[in-house]
């Protein structure tokens, strides 16, 4: 996986959306940024992120 051959303190990873959602949520703090990259239907992640947090 890309993020263990990276070995930086702040890169993370999730098997699933409901991961993703967890670890941001526990990180975010009020006026941070989220940028979600990627391709395909990571405009979707995006938005569930946003309804959940």
């Amino acid at each position: 996986m890309v993020v263990k051959k990276l070995s930086h303190k702040n890169a993370y990873s999730q098997k699933d959306l409901k991961g993703i959602v967890l670890s941001i949520k526990k990180k975010v703090k009020k006026g941070d940024v989220i940028v979600v990259m990627g391709a395909g239907e990571s405009f979707k992640w995006s938005r569930e992120i946003l309804k959940k947090i």
